[in-house]
């Protein structure tokens, strides 16, 4: 067995509706390599087709039971382009900051520059600057009070939550709002630059 395409095929052919099946239970149902099986369960991903529940357990997507079901045969190669604006292909401190908005709910900006800060351009300032826009477009509210400070004499860090995570791309900062990836859709700025 070759290809990208019929090693996802595979794939998408063994995993039962609603069920999660980790690598350990996939390896002996197949003659792909696990190699294989890993390679075409993350284009699989890609496509939406399947998704990672937790570390090492794969299920499918709606779209891949009916993928499967309607019999749909995948292709490999670049898959078409969509409309939209395009996400850059980079890895962006924005990009990892979200991330970690998303996995922590409530952060500071210590925080953030902590778990997403890769270089001495990922600054905060920066943080700052990226939690105002989200903040005036409804992605991210202050809370009130403040998590406590590492000086003596600090009055603490200003702590925020996520309140509207709509998926795993993050908004784009744009002239008059942020342009979801998720949605598909600009939100527009509704409180003052804070």
């Amino acid at each position: 067995m070759s290809g990208d395409a019929t090693c996802q095929m595979e794939v998408l052919r063994l995993i039962p509706a609603g069920a999660c099946l980790t690598m350990d239970q996939l390896d002996p149902m197949t003659e792909l390599t696990r190699r294989q099986i890993a390679k075409a369960a993350g284009k699989l991903i890609s496509r939406g087709l399947l998704e990672r529940i937790e570390a090492g357990c794969y299920q499918l997507t709606p779209a891949g039971i009916a993928a499967r079901e309607s019999g749909m045969p995948l292709t490999s190669g670049p898959n078409r382009r969509r409309p939209g604006p395009q996400p850059w292909r980079k890895e962006t401190f924005r990009a990892r900051m979200w991330r970690v908005m998303r996995m922590k709910k409530v952060f500071t900006v210590p925080m953030l520059l902590e778990l997403a800060s890769r270089g001495p351009n990922d600054t905060a300032q920066g943080c700052h600057r990226y939690l105002s826009v989200l903040r005036r477009a409804g992605y991210v509210m202050r809370l009130p009070g403040r998590a406590p400070g590492t000086a003596i004499t600090s009055n603490g860090f200003a702590k925020y939550m996520l309140v509207k995570d709509t998926g795993h791309k993050w908004p784009l900062v744009r002239k008059h709002g942020v342009y979801d990836q998720n949605l598909r859709e600009v939100a527009p700025f509704t409180g003052a630059q804070s």
